[in-house]
């Protein structure tokens, strides 16, 4: 019983890592979609050009 506990706990901390790394993963696509969407609404309002003064 006690060799059964010891995976369980592996197979928890296993589990716990890879859904960490997934959401690791998620968080950086996500920051880049609203990167790229705020990058598209600038260029939408500025008319795609950069004021120089």
């Amino acid at each position: 019983m006690r060799d059964r506990n010891g995976f369980l706990s592996l197979e928890y901390a296993l589990l716990i890592a890879i859904l960490v790394v997934a959401l690791i993963g998620m968080s950086l696509y996500f920051q880049r979609s609203l990167s790229g969407k705020w990058r598209e609404v600038g260029d939408s309002l500025g008319f795609s050009r950069q004021y120089k003064r």
